[in-house]
């Protein structure tokens, strides 16, 4: 996931709080939807990060960790 993209996800993460729920119940389809390309390494990490708090998956996206 490149820098733009990771921006992007942080601005609709921090301003479409409906998005939360969408993202934990199925986050590869909710990438993959908005355009993101989710695959390899990333794939596994998306997954993980469905099973996260909002908070936790927020601190994550604010440190480019995700």
């Amino acid at each position: 996931m490149n820098l733009e993209e990771l921006k992007k996800l942080a601005d609709e993460w921090a301003n479409n709080p409906a998005c939360h729920d969408k993202f934990r119940k199925d986050p590869i389809t909710y990438m993959r939807k908005r355009g993101f390309q989710v695959d390899g390494e990333d794939k596994l990490r998306f997954e993980q990060l469905g099973k996260l708090s909002d908070n936790e998956i927020e601190d994550r996206i604010n440190k480019g960790t995700c």
